[in-house]
């Protein structure tokens, strides 16, 4: 399962955090709830997999991860896996958090205006073959998030996003968006795991081979030196928005990591160890 923000009173998708409580009881008792050493473990001795075992899978290392989600866990002794980008020990909010934060307080229609007004200013025609359809969210939102992530040069994406969070008075503190350091030490302390989820939170097709290589083994390295990570733990990555392609796996093959997680919704039967399914628990209907 993966999860993003687990919170409560934020209008933009997520678990609320009353009923993650219920779920991870519910889970305790129905499911066996497994870490990173017993995937491997099962992987080793070609186990089969089936819908009795149960990852617990947390994008992006959001306060809300330390504030709500690692209590429940740990008092129902389950091990949470939490993937996080460098941002969080460079003390950076990336831009996507910014954009979920607009678009929280800031009707889609209203934002996508704002984007067309400056478009318009600024002479750039964007064309419509160069968004990537993502069927779990809608096109406008789609449009937002890759124009000011990933299609329009960092001089205007950089000046749109800064007069975006102005005009609508977005946070700008660290603290309101991450966990700290600290945090994440004592998280590890308590049984949880930590993972990679690339430097800088790019969607990675989108990299030459190279600023792939620099945005994972930087990631990696990073985490080891803040002993988020340690020679003796399984060493896994999340693929931001889901996004790899052949040189992503390659990558990932020779950096020696032990497993990469998709955003693919689907049952697992055999283990493929750099293609791994999640569901996102984020979008489930009530």
């Amino acid at each position: 399962y993966m999860f993003h923000y687990v919170t409560e009173n934020f209008n933009y998708f997520h678990f609320d955090k009353n009923k993650f409580e219920e779920a991870i009881k519910q889970l305790s008792f129905t499911k066996k709830i497994i870490n990173l050493k017993k995937l491997k473990e099962m992987q080793n001795k070609k186990r089969e997999i089936n819908d009795n075992y149960v990852m617990l899978t947390f994008d992006d290392g959001t306060i809300d991860h330390y504030k709500y989600v690692y209590p429940i866990l740990k008092k129902y002794n389950v091990t949470g896996l939490f993937f996080i980008c460098s941002n969080l020990i460079n003390r950076d909010i990336l831009d996507i958090q910014f954009i979920h934060q607009l678009m929280s307080k800031v009707a889609l229609d209203e934002i996508y205006s704002k984007l067309q007004k400056y478009l318009s200013e600024n002479g750039i025609a964007i064309e419509k073959n160069s968004i990537v359809d993502n069927r779990l969210e809608n096109w406008k939102e789609i449009y937002i998030k890759q124009l000011i992530q990933t299609i329009l040069p960092q001089k205007h994406s950089k000046k749109l996003l800064r007069d975006l969070i102005k005009r609508y008075n977005i946070s700008t503190n660290f603290n309101d968006y991450y966990m700290s350091i600290d945090n994440m030490l004592e998280m590890k302390e308590g049984g949880m795991e930590f993972g990679c989820h690339t430097s800088t939170h790019k969607r990675l097709s989108s990299l030459n081979e190279e600023k792939q290589y620099q945005e994972i083994r930087e990631n990696m390295q990073l985490l080891y030196r803040y002993n988020l990570l340690t020679q003796q733990d399984i060493l896994s990555l999340a693929y931001p928005f889901g996004n790899y392609n052949n040189s992503t796996i390659e990558i990932l093959n020779n950096l020696k990591f032990d497993f990469a997680f998709s955003t693919k919704e689907e049952e697992i039967y055999e283990i493929n160890k750099y293609e791994l399914p999640r569901f996102d628990c984020n979008r489930l209907k009530e």
